[in-house]
């Protein structure tokens, strides 16, 4: 996954590699556990916080994210993003609330 360049990925072993590289990323941003769950492309990340999380994956239009707060039964709202930077801007200010 180019930091500058995102492409949608064009086969599962690509899908999983950009899962994977912004899962390192993710767990830059302190005091928050991700992994990445899932095969193929049923794959995705699990990110927590203290008190939200997410789920990251990718598909044909961009990178979707649902935003969870910890404990509810539904996510508080999802959004796609173009880029996975744009997500990890929305995931830094999500995670830390």
């Amino acid at each position: 996954m180019s930091s500058n360049n995102f492409k949608i990925s064009k086969n599962k072993e690509d899908y999983i590699s950009n899962l994977h590289a912004f899962d390192r990323k993710l767990k830059k941003i302190g005091k928050v556990e991700s992994r990445v769950s899932g095969h193929g492309y049923g794959a995705f990340i699990y990110v927590k916080g203290a008190s939200n999380s997410a789920e990251v994956m990718e598909d044909e239009i961009g990178v979707w994210v649902e935003f969870w707060v910890i404990d509810e039964d539904d996510p508080d709202h999802d959004k796609y993003f173009s880029t996975y930077e744009e997500a990890y801007a929305a995931l830094q200010t999500w995670i830390k609330e």
